[in-house]
C-alpha cells in the first residue's frame, strides 16, 4: 500500500501513523481474534518494514481518531490521511484535509478536501 499511497501522490512523500494507531495494532496482535489477531501482526510489520514515522499523541489524546485529527490539523505541512474509516475521512474533508482510502476493487482513491473546507 506504501507503494500505492507515493503512486497516487504528488511530491515528496513521507508515511507516518499515530501512536495511537499503533498501541491498537498491537492489542489486537495480542488479544484479537483470527484474523484480526493475524492482520493487526502484519500491519505491524508492515509499519517497521516500511520505516513509518510513528508520531506522538498519547496520553494526551486517547481517542485514535482524534489523535489522526489532531495530527492531520496540527501539522505546519501539508499532510494527506490514509484511512478506511468513512466517518472520519469525511470529517477530515471537510476541515481541509485530502484523504486517500482504498477501492473496493483495489487500487486508491484521493478525496480531495471539501470546497466548503476552512483553507
Amino acid at each position: 500500500m506504501a507503494n500505492e499511497i507515493r503512486d497516487a501522490s504528488i511530491g515528496r512523500v513521507r508515511l507516518a501513523t499515530s501512536d495511537g494507531v499503533v498501541l491498537e495494532l498491537e492489542r489486537l496482535a495480542r488479544n484479537g481474534k483470527f484474523p484480526s489477531k493475524a492482520l493487526a501482526r502484519l500491519a505491524l510489520a508492515r509499519l517497521k518494514d516500511q520505516g513509518v514515522e510513528i508520531r506522538q499523541t498519547c496520553p494526551a489524546v486517547p481517542s485514535v481518531d482524534t489523535g489522526m485529527l489532531v495530527l492531520a490539523l496540527g501539522s505546519r505541512d501539508r499532510l494527506d490521511v490514509a484511512t478506511v474509516d468513512y466517518s472520519l475521512g469525511e470529517t477530515l474533508s471537510k476541515l481541509g484535509v485530502d484523504v486517500i482510502s482504498p477501492r473496493k476493487k483495489g487500487g486508491l482513491t484521493v478525496k480531495p478536501a471539501s470546497s466548503s473546507s476552512l483553507k
